[in-house]
């Protein structure tokens, strides 16, 4: 129920995301058509993966109360092509900021909220514009260099929430990405709460120092020559976990992505 009511209250504020910010082109939605600024922007989110032509008509006139209206797929797919992706991103990150600041019952591990980031890399389309945003080399065989791009999220993994997500060019790096990641989650949630859990190859002094300086917290799995010299100090008979420190100098600070 208490989910029911942050969507609830996202759909009646939905009007603040009806905003010509978010029109791709000065010459799109500039008259009162059938398929509104505000019909297309909702579309997606109504959308049951149907047959093109009868879904958006049945979303055409479940809109507009008028059941003899008819529109054709592709006259849709035209105007979808102005509307600014970014629209979605805004209505996510607003319903995470509401949830995460307001709500209180939420599963969590003894009171934090535990995230993990990871990345992959995933097709894309086989288009010219596509290869090129993504950083696909022009003019080679598709066999030699498919159209990939990498994903990275950031996901709640007790709520199953995505709470930040990047798709971007497949030569940037995993670690640059987590990076992002914990510039764009600070500005939505409070970190003082929330464990961050990431595989082996995220060993990264630097996302280490970053996530400390948002008082927060991480878990990361290493390998094994992971501060290898420092690991050879250690008392492996021991019964209990032992600890060592990490000493940062600026010639290491300097190579760092991030500068806070």
């Amino acid at each position: 129920m208490v989910f029911e009511n942050v969507f609830s209250n996202f759909l009646a504020n939905f009007n603040n995301f009806v905003d010509e910010k978010y029109i791709l082109s000065d010459n799109a939605f500039v008259r009162n058509g059938k398929w509104s600024l505000e019909t297309a922007i909702k579309f997606p989110l109504f959308n049951r993966k149907k047959t093109k032509f009868n879904e958006v008509n049945r979303y055409l006139r479940s809109q507009t109360g008028d059941y003899s209206m008819k529109i054709t797929g592709s006259g849709v797919c035209d105007r979808m092509q102005y509307i600014n992706p970014k629209v979605y991103i805004d209505m996510n990150d607003g319903v995470i900021e509401e949830i995460y600041n307001n709500v209180k019952e939420m599963e969590t591990f003894k009171g934090f909220h535990v995230f993990t980031i990871d990345g992959s890399y995933v097709e894309i389309p086989n288009h010219p514009q596509a290869r090129e945003e993504m950083g696909v080399p022009p003019d080679n065989p598709v066999e030699t260099f498919a159209a990939n791009a990498r994903i990275s999220c950031t996901v709640d993994t007790k709520m199953d929430f995505v709470i930040s997500s990047i798709i971007e060019n497949q030569t940037v790096d995993e670690i640059t990405l987590a990076l992002r990641h914990l510039d764009d989650v600070k500005n939505k949630i409070n970190m003082n709460n929330v464990i961050t859990c990431y595989d082996r190859y995220y060993n990264s002094t630097e996302i280490m120092l970053k996530t400390e300086t948002l008082d927060s917290y991480y878990l990361i799995r290493g390998k094994t020559n992971t501060f290898k010299k420092q690991q050879q100090k250690m008392d492996n008979d021991k019964k209990t976990d032992d600890t060592f420190d990490i000493n940062l100098n600026n010639a290491k600070i300097k190579n760092f992505t991030t500068k806070n």
